[in-house]
């Protein structure tokens, strides 16, 4: 019985310095965590990508663009849709980008019915398991 009265006269309580240390440590580990979700969320995965159109040619529906991407990524897939159709380009070279490297890529499609007229060219990049999906608008005249 002398001991349990021992012990709760004994209290003490964090040093000042270690519970500022603590306090710092949980923000931190909180503002690495809220970051991760975040950037998972807003597609932070791919990064960046920049694009120019280079060439349209409506004969053969092929349009190429060149693509600089911050990270790794593979081009998973690309429709040409305009207002009424979609159509699958089931022609991509290269299909692998390299972080930080311009690529010219050649997006061709052999589907019948596309005319001259206004396109977007949608581009899925796939990153880290990731897809991105980015839009271009193309011309064919």
């Amino acid at each position: 019985m002398f001991r349990i009265y021992n012990l709760a006269k004994r209290k003490k309580g964090v040093s000042p310095v270690i519970a500022v240390v603590l306090l710092i440590a949980l923000t931190v580990a909180a503002a690495a965590v809220i970051w991760a979700i975040t950037q998972g969320l807003i597609g932070g995965a791919a990064g960046a990508v920049s694009y120019n159109v280079t060439d349209t040619t409506s004969a053969t529906a092929t349009v190429r663009v060149e693509i600089s991407i911050t990270a790794d990524a593979t081009i998973a897939s690309a429709n040409l849709v305009n207002s009424t159709n979609t159509y699958l380009v089931d022609a991509i070279n290269p299909t692998t980008l390299t972080a930080n490297d311009e690529a010219i890529v050649t997006f061709s499609s052999t589907a019948a019915g596309i005319a001259t007229g206004s396109y977007d060219l949608e581009i899925t990049f796939t990153v880290d398991g990731n897809d991105q999906v980015e839009t271009i608008s193309v011309a064919f005249n």
